[in-house]
């Protein structure tokens, strides 16, 4: 059994790990870490796992901790929910968290859910024990209220859960509908008739969720209109806004070799300091005098140019190849800054502008700005006339400069229909 001063010890190396941000995967003395700066505890043990959240809240800020994957331990009662909950208010950059499979109560899951608050996060609650009713409505209605900013929540049940009830609906379908929610993952809870029309008419009021698991079944009518607006959605978010790795995938990462960077290696056990020390004045000596190695005739020098020549074809090769590795990633960076640059000149056309606030511009704006034409990267297809164009129109985003000069002349034109 480790003594206290090698708990502690062991404690304070894992922490120093998150002291800087580091997506590499990195085996820890307790726990590991995974990409994006998850903190993995599902292997520790439960002793272990409740030293570390209270080290954590001891402990100052980190930045680099920004995920925390609890799942499948042995965290019971109000005790741990406020230990979870206490970890939150001090790791403030914490922005994953799985309690799947955890125990904790609706007093001990409440003092999380208060902890993380407005915080924009993933919170991954599956598990038959991790939920009652009053607790999923209660997090349905902060949700829509605007008291939570959970972005993606999974709240998957055991075979053979309870069915969901109307209440409940309705109030995920007001999160939905007025929440910062971009997934929801509700399987294994069947939903009461009639629910794939009204989740249809929820989403019609948010174009922000992405996702939406539901047991609706595949004779319900209104599952391929679901799939078309979904699908029409993922297509116009960003790549920050989709859903994060699932644990399994995370896990999968850092247990493949390619994954993480080797260690350093030591020196190999055939060499020593002398055997160095002995290369480099033989070095020195023939750059000194190349001609003692270019012009030998003892077979010794003969097979140590033969080597040395070995040895600078195999370096050039590698300085090739770490060159064009280099290039390939400026043209890479070059180009994505450019396209970033057209994605934010796009972003700022007239007729995108009200498409946030799901209200569409006004029928004649100001007028665009002769001088305010952005150049774009790659060229794009004109929606009219199918030609390729560069030149961004200021309030078309899918027009040439001919078609939009003329369609945006017509825009405002108006007829009066009155007595007709």
């Amino acid at each position: 059994m480790p003594s206290p001063d090698d708990r502690d010890a062991r404690l304070t190396a894992t922490l120093a790990a998150f002291a800087d941000v580091d997506d590499a995967p990195l085996p820890l003395p307790v726990g590991r870490r995974l990409a994006g700066g998850v903190l993995d505890l599902g292997d520790a043990a439960p002793p272990t796992r409740r030293a570390l959240l209270d080290a954590l809240r001891e402990a100052p800020a980190l930045p680099g901790l920004r995920g925390l994957l609890l799942d499948d331990g042995d965290l019971r009662g109000r005790a741990d929910g406020e230990r979870v909950a206490a970890c939150l208010s001090r790791q403030v950059s914490i922005r994953r968290l799985d309690l799947s499979g955890a125990a904790l109560g609706d007093v001990g899951l409440r003092a999380v859910l208060d902890a993380l608050g407005p915080r924009p996060c993933a919170l991954d609650l599956d598990g038959a024990e991790a939920t009652t009713p009053a607790l999923r409505i209660a997090l349905a209605e902060g949700l829509a209220a605007g008291r939570l900013g959970v972005e993606h929540l999974s709240l998957r049940a055991a075979p053979q859960a309870e069915a969901m009830t109307e209440v409940e609906l309705a109030a995920w379908l007001a999160a939905l509908a007025r929440g910062p929610l971009r997934s929801l993952d509700l399987r294994g809870r069947a939903p009461p008739p009639g629910a794939g029309a009204r989740l249809l008419d929820a989403l019609a009021a948010n174009d922000r969720v992405l996702l939406v698991a539901l047991d609706l079944g595949a004779d319900d009518p209104a599952v391929a209109a679901l799939r078309a607006r979904l699908a029409h959605a993922n297509n116009r978010a960003p790549r920050s806004a989709a859903r994060p790795p699932s644990r399994a995938r995370l896990r999968a990462a850092a247990s493949d070799p390619r994954a993480s960077t080797p260690p350093l290696r030591a020196l190999p056990a055939e060499l020593d300091v002398a055997d160095l020390e002995a290369f480099l004045r033989v070095a020195d000596t023939l750059a000194r005098r190349p001609d003692r190695l270019l012009d030998a005739d003892d077979p010794r020098l003969i097979a140590v140019r033969e080597r040395l020549l070995s040895l600078q074809r195999q370096l050039r090769r590698e300085v090739r190849r770490e060159v064009r590795t280099t290039r390939r990633a400026t043209r890479e960076a070059a180009r994505e800054a450019a396209r970033e640059r057209d994605r934010e000149a796009l972003a700022r056309v007239g007729i995108r502008r009200g498409r946030g606030a799901n209200r569409a511009p006004p029928p004649v704006a100001d007028d665009p700005d002769p001088n305010d034409r952005h150049t774009l990267h790659g060229a794009q297809r004109c929606y009219v006339c199918k030609a390729p164009y560069r030149e961004l129109h200021p309030f078309y985003d899918r027009l040439c400069p001919a078609c939009g000069e003329r369609s945006y002349a017509r825009r405002g034109a108006a007829v009066d229909l009155r007595g007709r």
